[in-house]
Order: structure tokens, then C-alpha cells, then sequence
């Protein structure tokens, strides 16, 4: 499967260079239960570009 038909799960848009970095650095714990209730049990996360 290439990058063109590959799916990924959904989540959270993040900045543009530094993913969801900051919002795990205010509240992990939260972040993390607010994107599964959002998104589902499967939740992309990005830390960094």
C-alpha cells in the first residue's frame, strides 16, 4: 500500500511543526481522554512533524 491510499485514524489537527506537543505539556491526562471521548479508541497523535 503507498502513502496515497494508505488511511489513518483520526485525531487531533496540532501545530504544524511541533504536533500535539503543547497541549500534552498543559494537560496530559485530559488531552488524552478529551481526543478518545472526541476521536474513538483509536486516536492519531502527532509529537512532532
Amino acid at each position: 500500500m503507498d502513502k496515497s491510499t494508505r488511511r489513518l485514524p483520526p485525531g487531533p489537527k496540532g501545530h504544524f511543526l511541533l504536533g500535539n506537543l503543547p497541549e500534552f505539556g498543559k494537560d496530559l491526562l485530559g488531552f488524552i481522554t478529551q481526543s478518545a471521548r472526541e476521536y474513538g479508541d483509536i486516536v492519531r497523535l502527532r509529537l512532532a512533524n
